[in-house]
């Protein structure tokens, strides 16, 4: 399978993350559990939740086409996020163009009442 983005990408998602450079050897990032736990505790803590195109947009639509979630999260340097689905497929193709082995998967909620979880399981229609 190709890689997605670009190694130019890559770097500069790399970049915008912060990853700390203990973890590559000369230009290239060491695929250990290490290097990706960093690489998720840094996309969690870099990249917000954010819905703003749903709510401000004329269009108010999300796109999860690869090269304009890379745009919108690391190349207009603005400090977006991306809803749920935008942030998490674009973080699985940035492991992928890695070189990390990972797939999408759906999943499912269960709402909570005063914290103790309640009634069904909602977000995949049966």
């Amino acid at each position: 399978m190709s890689a997605i983005y670009s190694e130019a990408q890559v770097a500069g998602f790399l970049k915008h993350l912060q990853v700390p450079q203990e973890f590559y050897v000369g230009n290239e990032p060491i695929l250990d559990h290490a290097f990706l736990k960093v690489l998720h505790q840094h996309m969690i803590a870099t990249v917000p939740y954010d819905n703003l195109t749903l709510h401000y947009s004329s269009h108010r639509n999300i796109t999860l086409e690869p090269q304009a979630l890379y745009q919108k999260i690391v190349a207009d340097g603005r400090g977006r996020g991306g809803y749920c689905m935008e942030s998490n497929l674009f973080f699985c193709y940035m492991l992928r163009a890695l070189g990390f082995q990972v797939y999408p998967v759906g999943v499912r909620v269960r709402l909570r009442k005063d914290g103790v979880p309640h009634g069904d399981f909602v977000g995949w229609q049966d």
